[in-house]
């Protein structure tokens, strides 16, 4: 499975997020929901980028928060039924996948990739990054998924 692994910088985002047990299923509902509401976000930055991003796993119930999101710049009043979610500086493993193929990538990262790397899953959320081209009405377009990651190593 090719990767790269590369520094991001800390960032922010805001949207709309819920929480889902294990596995993709109404994820594609939140997007629906949020994509109208995009512009309601006012301190926006990264024209056209997107976040789907993923954290506070709990491996008792299978469940996690997903967010669905907009990079912003500073604070501003949220829209009503927002939050934000602050993603620290972080090494990430990022993976090349496409929509149609996203929970494939997700378990290929987690069921062989892992243990054949020299890599362990840091803590931290991880997240899938939507560039300006991205076009959800084709399952071929091309998605990033970032993972944190420290050297096996180093722990």
């Amino acid at each position: 499975m090719e990767y790269t692994i590369l520094q991001h910088s800390a960032f922010k985002v805001v949207g709309l997020r819920k929480r889902y047990a294990h596995g993709p299923g109404e994820i594609p509902a939140l997007w629906q929901e949020f994509v109208p509401r995009m512009a309601e976000i006012t301190n926006r930055a990264g024209q056209g980028v997107s976040y789907g991003v993923m954290g506070n796993f709990d491996p008792q119930t299978n469940t996690f928060d997903y967010q669905a999101a907009i990079p912003v710049s500073g604070d501003a009043p949220l829209p009503e039924g927002m939050v934000a979610w602050s993603i620290p500086e972080q090494t990430y493993a990022v993976f090349k996948s496409t929509l149609q193929n996203i929970g494939e990538t997700f378990g290929k990262i987690y069921g062989g990739w892992f243990e054949q790397s020299g890599y362990k899953r840091a803590t931290g959320p991880e997240f899938e990054y939507y560039g300006s081209e991205f076009c959800p009405d084709k399952g071929s377009a091309v998605i990033y998924v970032w993972v944190p990651v420290v050297p096996k190593s180093s722990v």
